[in-house]
């Protein structure tokens, strides 16, 4: 898993990801589109797009883009978190089912099968948007300002040929403060439209055969696979790291 917010992500994204498209060796195979509709929606019923602090928002709208990534990516039925909003966010969802006419249908499911990749992917995804990094890239909005959060993701099965991809952007407008007119449903806060969209795309790739002739076309998808190499070991719940000398300065 490779995420936008660690430096092996454009190693992936500017490198395996080039070098195989550029040599065939990856094939298109299904895309799923999840869009607000048509904002993002907070827990009053009556005005949904009230929100008495940034901090509210944020937390809701981490929860939200969690939710639409596992839904986009065919992992809601692995791991489905409960938060207070989530009913009326679903129900208002807009999905876009994007297959490759030229292949046969097949089911998104970027866990593979497996409950505990969907709950580790979700993990990772939660990175990208965790809501106190939502609250400070928003708090300080004037009225009629708008700001654009975006995130990225691959999830890459070597095992079983497989790229995942996820783009994430959350644009938010601050529309008004309340109380704004006299109102007994409206509490001290905000209006906010959020417009969330969501796309994972699902590639098949082929192994490329490595020899001296082709090896500069292909040196980022060996050193990918040389890193992977390296941090596996690492994920043995009984890890021994080597001793580390006197750091006294």
């Amino acid at each position: 898993m490779f995420v936008s917010t660690d430096p092996t992500f454009m190693l992936v994204s500017n490198g395996l990801i080039l070098e195989l498209g550029n040599a065939g060796l990856t094939t298109f195979e299904r895309q799923r589109i999840i869009e607000s509709n048509p904002h993002l929606k907070g827990s009053n019923h009556v005005f949904p797009y009230h929100f008495q602090r940034w901090y509210d928002f944020s937390r809701i709208a981490h929860s939200v883009l969690r939710m639409h990534m596992l839904e986009a990516s065919g992992m809601r039925k692995y791991c489905d978190p409960p938060f207070s909003t989530r009913n009326q966010n679903l129900e208002s969802k807009i999905i876009s089912d994007q297959p490759n006419p030229l292949l046969p249908s097949s089911n998104m499911d970027m866990a593979h099968g497996f409950s505990h990749h969907a709950e580790r992917i979700a993990a990772e995804f939660d990175r990208l948007f965790p809501h106190r990094i939502i609250e400070n890239k928003l708090k300080n909005m004037n009225v009629g300002e708008t700001r654009t959060l975006s995130g990225h993701m691959y999830v890459i099965y070597f095992d079983n040929p497989t790229i995942y991809q996820i783009n994430t952007t959350m644009e938010v407008t601050l529309q008004h403060f309340f109380p704004l007119f006299p109102s007994p449903s409206l509490s001290k806060g905000m209006e906010i439209h959020a417009n969330l969209f969501i796309v994972a795309a699902r590639y098949r790739f082929l192994d490329p055969v490595i020899d001296c002739s082709n090896e500069n076309q292909f040196k980022r998808y060996v050193l990918l696979k040389e890193l992977i190499n390296e941090w596996l070991p690492s994920q043995n719940p009984i890890l021994t790291l080597p001793p580390i000398g006197s750091l006294d300065i």
